[in-house]
């Protein structure tokens, strides 16, 4: 017991907390029955949401409807998944922001709204400016360009659903499964 105020934590309150953790870890977190690997329901809407405002519905879909949130959930499990605690941050401030500002969570309010918040998470003011850890620079460019990222790609890694950017920009489609083989001829005389 004596050692209790180095810690500043008595034994029974970490022990509540450790249980409490682990019983939140055992329980999924909020997480839905299946259909997101890294996303929680919750985060899935909101960056649902603001995917869309970085790629809005127009005569092609949206970047949702192209599939850039499952490419995004996936991505975040593999080759991002450096980038976890700057979307879990970076959601977790956009919604609490939202909903202290306007009282409600970032994809419950109208899109002119969600299109005017977008233009001050770029810029980190207010109500953005106490994101720290990510910053609110930080945050916007990974999901900018991981939006994009997604949407473009090859519809192989979850987004571009049905090559429907590589249509809007008049590039032919071509679903390829695992990596081209060219025939390579070695030059005359030579090694390639």
């Amino acid at each position: 017991m004596e050692e209790d105020w180095k810690l500043g934590v008595r034994r029974r309150e970490f022990l509540g907390l450790a249980g409490a953790t682990v019983l939140a870890g055992a329980s999924g977190c909020g997480r839905s029955s299946g259909e997101w690997h890294f996303l929680t329901d919750v985060e899935a809407r909101a960056l649902g949401a603001l995917c869309n405002q970085i790629v809005p519905a127009d005569e092609f879909p949206s970047a949702v409807e192209s599939g850039v949130l499952v490419f995004l959930d996936r991505k975040l499990t593999t080759s991002l998944k450096e980038f976890q605690p700057i979307y879990r941050g970076g959601l977790a401030t956009l919604d609490r922001s939202c909903v202290e500002a306007f009282g409600a969570p970032f994809e419950a309010l109208p899109a002119e709204r969600q299109n005017a918040l977008v233009a001050l998470l770029e810029t980190a003011r207010p109500p953005f400016h106490r994101l720290r850890q990510p910053s609110a620079g930080e945050f916007w460019r990974a999901v900018n360009l991981h939006t994009l990222l997604g949407f473009y790609g090859d519809p192989r890694h979850g987004g571009n659903r049905g090559g429907v950017s590589w249509r809007m920009l008049g590039i032919p489609y071509e679903c390829v499964r695992g990596r081209d083989h060219y025939e390579f001829q070695p030059p005359a005389g030579g090694r390639p």
